[in-house]
Formats: structure tokens, C-alpha cells, sequence
């Protein structure tokens, strides 16, 4: 069971007022922002009816190890995908992911929306699937169902999909392993960070 602790709730309210901030850019960002925020919920809510709400409010020190153990595992795992997956000819166009050219606005976004996808993709439908099918097909079709979803974002792109499967199937195990939403939702917005998403 992936649990929710103080870390995701906090990432949770951190990504509630970025959407409050970036309401101040303009109602496109505030119209996408309320997306990333309707993500959240839907995740929470979901969660709670379908019976997966379970909250850990102390994380102690084996635990905080743990987490940012398997952090740097699932950004290690994203990254060494980003390579191989060009190699196998599956080219990543990132001219589909550039956005705005000013350099906080879109990085708030990544904050937000990596919280917000982690909330709904492995608090809520990862939980979902493994109660449903197990383990052994709960992983990959979390990964799946994270690759579907991005489509709308970035198309049909064979290579995108595949890099964006393999890295929801990643943060579906690393939250396994440590047992908390924290640890993907750490990795995933790093990520955005890092790629300037």
C-alpha cells in the first residue's frame, strides 16, 4: 500500500499555492494550474472512496533514507532511459515540450504538476491497480496508464511514450518500496526541475 505522509500533504499545499501564484501570470496559467489542482483532489478523494487512504505522519530515520534512496534510484532509472530510448529509434522530439521562454513561470508548473500527477498516478490509480491485479501487473500498468495519459500532452511520440512509461513504472516502485507517495513525488518534481519542464 502506497500511504500518504507529511512530506506528500506538504508538496500537496505547496502545489495548491503555486496555483495561487500562478494565477497572478494570467488565466492560462491559472486554467492549467486548476488542472494540475482538480489532479490532487480527484487523487485524495478517489483514494479515500475506494478505501487506499492510509496517512503515516512519522517518517523516521531508516524511513527518511529509504526515501531519498530510492529518489535518486528513480531519477538514475529516468535518466539512463532518456539515453537508451533514442537508441532503440525511438526519437524524442523535445521541440514539443518547450514552453514559455521565461525560466521561473514554467518551473513552478513542473512543481505543480509533478505533485499533482503523483497524487493521482501512484496515491490513488497504483494503489487501484495492484489491489485489482497484483503486483506483477499493477507496476506496468500504472506505467501504462501514466504514458496514456501524457499523450494528450505530447502525442503519439513512440519514444516519449516509452521513456514516460518506464518512468511511471519506476515511481510506482520506488513509492512500493518505501511504501509512501513522497518518494515519487520528490523524484518527479527533480525531474521537472531538472529538465526545465
Amino acid at each position: 500500500m502506497i500511504r500518504q505522509d507529511t512530506i506528500s500533504i506538504g508538496l500537496s499545499i505547496l502545489a495548491v499555492s503555486l496555483l495561487i501564484f500562478l494565477g497572478t501570470f494570467g488565466a492560462d496559467y491559472m486554467l492549467r494550474g486548476l488542472f494540475s489542482v482538480a489532479l490532487i483532489l480527484s487523487g485524495l478523494v478517489l483514494s479515500r472512496v475506494t478505501g487506499g487512504h492510509d496517512v503515516d505522519s512519522d517518517i523516521e530515520g531508516r524511513e527518511w533514507r529509504d526515501i531519498w534512496i530510492w529518489v535518486a534510484g528513480s531519477l538514475a532509472v529516468i535518466f539512463v532511459t532518456s539515453s537508451l530510448v533514442p537508441r532503440l529509434g525511438l526519437g524524442i522530439d523535445t521541440k514539443i515540450l518547450s514552453g514559455e521562454q521565461i525560466w521561473l513561470v514554467p518551473r513552478m508548473f513542473g512543481v505543480l504538476i509533478a505533485v499533482a500527477e503523483e497524487q493521482f498516478f501512484r496515491g490513488f490509480m497504483a494503489n487501484l491497480f495492484i489491489a485489482r491485479v497484483g503486483i506483477a501487473l499493477g507496476i506496468p500498468f500504472s506505467g501504462i496508464f501514466f504514458a496514456v495519459y501524457h499523450a494528450a500532452v505530447y502525442g503519439t511520440s513512440p519514444g516519449l511514450l516509452l521513456f514516460v512509461a518506464v518512468s511511471g513504472m519506476i515511481l510506482t516502485y520506488a513509492a512500493l518500496k518505501t511504501g509512501r507517495v513522497s518518494t515519487p513525488m520528490i523524484a518527479h518534481v527533480a525531474n521537472n526541475l531538472m529538465s526545465g519542464a
